[in-house]
């Protein structure tokens, strides 16, 4: 993409392999710090890969609670999930497509055509951002760009008809408070802009600028859940059942059968068994 290029960015290789060959790339700033923009397409292959074992903005409700800021109830059962996808290489979420995805998907280039007539600003497509240890991740839909820098995300909704009105009627309340928070959080933008389009209805559209009291608990819940994410895959990784990888298994280490999944453990448990005997 030119606009990084343009960006005094650096493209650096994760250590993370592409289905198109060679490594997934990003782009970071040269001296590596500041947000990682990965060069990958939203759904392929290689954002299921990258993002494998990441905590993303999309679930950080499940982390924190939008309206209070507090350790939401579903924390521990999302950490097993990424836990389990480190392990194994594996998303333990569902990809499947509905028919209200493809029409977002669909609509989704008319939508940011719309928004960028709307305030007079340029929108990229992103794939996936993380912060610049790689540990917390993001997808927003659109970097939006103003005098050739970086100044914001745009999360795009293309809803029913009904939703749409809702959301110009009464505003977009508690939903996507956190994700939008959270992509504030690791891309360092200055501000997300919620847009709900719908080629009948009128355009709705909110600006959620990072609140300093929210992130500091956004902030101090998602070091302590990666403090108890990372422990809990060393302990694992103790027991000599897992590969000591550093980071989520390869797509092709993924492809491996279930036969010789069932044969690595129970090797590896036997093993683990005779050295406690």
């Amino acid at each position: 993409m030119s606009i990084f290029k343009n960006l005094d960015l650096r493209l650096f290789d994760s250590d993370v392999p592409s289905t198109e060959g060679g490594m997934i790339k990003y782009w970071q700033k040269p001296d590596a710090t500041g947000p990682r923009f990965y060069v990958v397409d939203q759904g392929s292959a290689d954002w299921i890969a990258i993002r494998l074992g990441v905590p993303t903005a999309s679930n950080m409700a499940k982390i924190i609670t939008p309206a209070k800021g507090q350790p939401s109830a579903q924390r521990f059962q999302y950490m097993y999930c990424l836990v389990a996808e480190t392990l194994t290489g594996k998303p333990t979420e569902s990809f499947v497509e509905t028919e209200w995805m493809a029409r977002g998907k669909l609509l989704e280039p008319k939508a940011a055509g719309a928004y960028e007539d709307f305030f007079d600003v340029t929108t990229v497509p992103v794939g996936f951002v993380t912060t610049a240890n790689g540990l917390i991740g993001a997808s927003p839909d659109r970097l939006i760009v103003h005098n050739g820098r970086i100044v914001g995300g745009l999360e795009i909704k293309c809803p029913a008809p009904q939703t749409q009105i809702g959301y110009w009627a009464e505003g977009f309340g508690d939903d996507y408070k956190v994700q939008c928070a959270g992509q504030c959080f690791v891309a360092e933008f200055g501000y997300v802009d919620r847009w709900a389009w719908h080629p009948q209805f009128p355009p709705a559209t909110d600006r959620l600028v990072p609140d300093p009291d929210f992130t500091l608990k956004l902030d101090a819940a998602l070091l302590q859940f990666n403090r108890e994410r990372l422990d809990l895959i060393e302990r694992l990784r103790d027991t000599g059942m897992f590969p000591d990888k550093a980071q989520p298994l390869t797509p092709i280490e993924a492809a491996m059968s279930d036969e010789e999944e069932i044969e690595h453990l129970v090797a590896n448990m036997g093993a683990s068994n005779v050295m406690s005997g």
